[in-house]
């Protein structure tokens, strides 16, 4: 799937940011990152992102960013959100 996906439009991610207002003290959280393609499309746009998937393979795909932190997570779990993300 991932080899033949096209990747997003990059002014998706400066007109998201734009029109939601986001910047350096943004921080967002991707709920089932995937291999992180939203991730990676803001971080250089926003602060700081958290990004979560249930699956060790999707995340093991995604490229790695310092000012992303990647959770092995399943949002439908308990408790919903990995415990540094609580507040």
């Amino acid at each position: 799937y991932y080899a033949h996906r096209l990747p997003y439009p990059e002014p998706l991610f400066s007109g998201v940011a734009e029109m939601l207002g986001m910047g350096a003290d943004t921080a967002i959280l991707d709920i089932c990152c995937g291999a992180g393609e939203l991730a990676n499309g803001f971080v250089d746009l926003v602060g700081r992102v958290a990004a979560m998937d249930f699956s060790e393979k999707m995340l093991a795909l995604a490229p790695r960013h310092e000012r992303i932190d990647y959770f092995l997570h399943d949002i439908n779990g308990t408790p919903p959100l990995p415990e540094r993300l609580s507040d």
